[in-house]
């Protein structure tokens, strides 16, 4: 018998908080991705898990994050 149990279910900003690391060559703040620098990428990282949503689009300038929540 497996003693498995899934992973917790939790969003991908969460999961960016815990695991994303920046490097120098990326960032000007290398280290722990971080979402209270950027408050305004949390919302479109956590759509595109949610089942509801089919299409999203960002209307960002230039350099502010795109890259990063893909």
């Amino acid at each position: 018998m497996n003693n498995y149990t899934p992973p917790p279910s939790i969003t991908v900003s969460q999961h960016a908080e815990r695991t994303r690391r920046l490097s120098k060559s990326v960032s000007s703040e290398a280290g722990l991705w971080r979402n209270s620098r950027t408050p305004y990428l949390v919302r479109p990282m956590d759509l595109f898990t949610d089942p509801r949503v089919h299409e999203i689009t960002l209307m960002f300038p230039a350099q502010s994050g795109k890259s990063e929540i893909i």
